[in-house]
């Protein structure tokens, strides 16, 4: 996703929902999963937000990050990970001491290229 702003944002995600709507939606390159694209489309809002701020001077650091595959209600059980062993990316990014970097994506507790 090379959007740069939540206008290019928001119409990627406007237009993933109109082609689900027409059912022309894997015609037109999108993956199956609705879920996925959420994602991709969460990530790239975050990143744009923690660019303006940035840009803005303010001293504040946005990041997201995905926990993996979590046994909660949400997988029926079926995650690997523990719900506590999948809340120890979001703590370190809320408590942890680390680089100050914004606008980044994180998993098992490491910076991962988006």
């Amino acid at each position: 996703m090379n959007a740069k702003s939540h206008d290019e944002i928001t119409a990627l995600m406007e237009a993933f929902k109109a082609a689900v709507k027409e059912g022309k939606h894997k015609d037109m390159g999108w993956p199956e999963s609705a879920y996925g694209v959420s994602k991709a489309g969460n990530v790239g809002m975050t990143r744009t937000i923690a660019m303006e701020q940035e840009k803005a001077g303010k001293n504040v650091f946005i990041n997201v990050c995905c926990p993996g595959y979590v046994k909660t209600d949400m997988t029926r059980g079926g995650g690997a990970k523990t719900p506590d062993e999948g809340a120890q990316t979001p703590v370190m990014l809320a408590i942890g001491e680390f680089e100050k970097k914004t606008g980044d994506f994180w998993q098992n507790e490491k910076l991962l290229k988006w």
